[in-house]
C-alpha cells in the first residue's frame, strides 16, 4: 500500500524511518512499524510542557491518523 502523504509528512517519516522506501508498497509490518516509531517519537520528542504538540508532533499526528484510517483489508 502507498500512503498519500503531504511532503512534511515524507521528509519526518524519512527522519525517523530511513530505512522506509515510501515510493514502494509499503507491508503490513511495515505500516506497524511506521505507527510504533512515530508514536513513540511523537510522545519522547514532540510534546512540549503543557503536552501540546510542536510542528513535528502535528505531523505525527496527521500521518498516525492516515495510518489508523487504512482499512483492515487493504
Amino acid at each position: 500500500m502507498k500512503l498519500n502523504l503531504k511532503k512534511d509528512q515524507a521528509l519526518l517519516i524519512n527522519k525517523i524511518l530511513p530505512q522506509i522506501d515510501l515510493d514502494s508498497d509499503l507491508t503490513d509490518d511495515e505500516l506497524i512499524l511506521m505507527e510504533d516509531e512515530l508514536g513513540n517519537y511523537l510522545t519522547l520528542h514532540c510534546l512540549d510542557a503543557d503536552y501540546e504538540p510542536n510542528y513535528e508532533g502535528v505531523l505525527c499526528e496527521e500521518i498516525l491518523e492516515i495510518l489508523g484510517n487504512i482499512p483492515a483489508d487493504a
